[in-house]
């Protein structure tokens, strides 16, 4: 039995905060995701991936105006290995705000948030998300549902 897609989040949600607030304010915003899976042969898949948005100066924390950068992480671990701890490879990295990306964006539609990076956009369409692109040498097109409630932990709140 397959349940039903459902969420809180709204379309606003998934929009930049960053024209809300202050000018000169340190900000880091993440529009990203997390799937952890088995496959049926009992192999277990992590993939990470994340479009950052971060600023407020060259002498903030972040040490540039506005910049977009990603991260992907990706790995197969086998089922022989489950209660062990071992080496494993793994496809992944890690930016720091002023290494040199191409230009990211966030697109309203009537009825989507699109994040953009590179090769990869992350169309939000609560209770629906949808992963696409490529990274690393890593290609994704995935469709995730909600099954729940948001915790928000930052951001602006109507309550």
């Amino acid at each position: 039995m397959e349940n039903e897609a459902r969420t809180n989040v709204t379309l606003a949600d998934q929009l930049s905060y960053k024209e809300t607030l202050p000018k000169g304010v340190s900000y880091m915003e993440n529009n990203g995701f997390l799937v952890m899976a088995e496959t049926e042969e009992g192999d277990e898949i992590s993939f990470a991936s994340c479009i950052f948005r971060m600023g407020g100066g060259k002498n903030g924390p972040w040490q540039v105006e506005d910049k977009f950068v990603g991260q992907t992480t990706f790995q197969i671990k086998p089922k022989d290995f489950k209660g062990t701890i071992n080496d494993l490879d793994f496809i992944g990295n890690r930016t720091w705000a002023t290494d040199d990306w191409n230009s990211g964006e966030i697109i309203k539609t009537n009825d989507a948030v699109i994040w953009k990076l590179g090769n990869r956009q992350y169309i939000c369409r609560p209770p629906y998300w949808e992963v696409k692109g490529e990274h690393m040498g890593i290609e994704f097109d995935l469709l995730l549902s909600g099954i729940g409630d948001a915790s928000f932990h930052k951001g602006t709140y109507a309550d």
